[in-house]
């Protein structure tokens, strides 16, 4: 009796994973105050105040997530037997 057993087995694997993440922020404050103010003797007063605030925000967020993954299996069993 003779038995012949072959086992071959073969396991790639690939994985790939890609992230790209990009945050912008920008942020732009302005600020103007005038404030005049003109008194006179005749008790007259006059007093002009302008405050404008200016916000201004920009939020950029981008996320890319690339995954890439190969598996490749390949089994191969050879049985041979001669009696």
């Amino acid at each position: 009796m003779e038995i012949n057993v072959w086992l071959e087995i073969n396991v790639l694997m690939e994985i790939n994973v890609l992230m790209e993440i990009n945050v912008l922020m920008e942020i732009n404050v302005f600020l103007e105050t005038n404030v005049t103010m003109e008194i006179n003797v005749l008790l007259e007063t006059n007093v002009l105040m302008e405050i404008n605030v200016f916000l201004e925000t920009n939020v950029t967020m981008e996320i890319n997530v690339l995954l890439e993954t190969n598996v490749l299996m390949e089994i191969k069993v050879l049985l041979e037997t001669n009696i």
